[in-house]
């Protein structure tokens, strides 16, 4: 696949998971702005420490000038990634928060979530059964799932929706 732009939760998520390898093996590089990489408690001009073992393809890419107003409401992760996603035209967005997703598409972004990831690298075999890799985000990382969501995720892998 090509370049990602991520915001700090899939790759939280992620690297709660032990599949930060993931993002390796669908995209060949990923793109995080410095609010991002602050967030994961590094400075701006650092590929953050936890990811640098593991993702040395990471790299931290400024916004061009001054945010636009329209994305000041939300975070400053996912302003700052929606900005550079509007920048490199072409790109995919990989963010979680469903207003920031909102705002992208409205911008005509592709975007993608930690599950799109994941239903992704599930259908070329390159991790293993869903269920149980949603269940621990969803148990121990507190990561909200809608019930449709999840069944539709699993029917995407073939997996059968369990309680």
């Amino acid at each position: 696949m090509s370049a990602v732009i991520s915001d700090t939760s899939p790759l939280r998520v992620l690297q709660a998971l032990d599949q930060l390898n993931l993002l390796k093996a669908l995209y060949t590089r990923v793109v995080v702005p410095p609010a991002v990489a602050r967030e994961l408690g590094v400075p701006a001009t650092h590929v953050p420490p936890l990811l640098l073992a593991s993702l040395d393809f990471v790299q931290v890419v400024s916004p061009r000038g001054e945010l636009p107003t329209w994305v000041r409401g939300l975070g400053r992760g996912e302003a700052e990634a929606i900005a550079l996603a509007l920048e490199h035209p072409g790109s995919e967005l990989i963010v979680d928060d469903l207003e920031a997703r909102a705002v992208s598409r409205r911008m005509g972004i592709r975007v993608t979530g930690v599950l799109g990831v994941l239903v992704a690298a599930r259908k070329l075999r390159y991790t293993g059964p869903l269920t149980p890799q949603l269940a621990h985000v969803e148990r121990v990382l507190n990561f909200r799932i809608s019930a449709p969501l999840r069944s539709q995720v699993l029917r995407d892998v073939g997996e059968a929706d369990s309680p």
